[in-house]
């Protein structure tokens, strides 16, 4: 897929989540399912909402937003 249409999340890890990689589309209504504690809600809200706003904040300097930063604390995160 390509790049600028899609956030890839590379080795992911967090709570249950162990390496993943995964490219998510964007510009697209994406869900998640799965068992539960299979990592859904660690992925899309500490990795993928955690790139996200650090776009946002690179995007819009700090002193434009009032909201926190919040940074991925695992794996790498690649946006276009």
């Amino acid at each position: 897929m390509n790049r600028r249409l899609a956030t890839r999340v590379t080795g992911a890890r967090s709570n249950n989540l162990k390496n993943v990689n995964v490219e998510v589309p964007k510009g697209q209504l994406v869900v998640f399912t799965g068992v539960s504690g299979s990592g859904k809600s660690s992925l899309a809200f500490d990795t993928i909402a955690a790139e996200s706003q650090r776009l946002l904040n690179e995007t819009y300097p700090a002193k434009c937003s009032p909201r926190p930063v919040l940074w991925p604390s695992n794996g790498f995160l690649l946006g276009g």
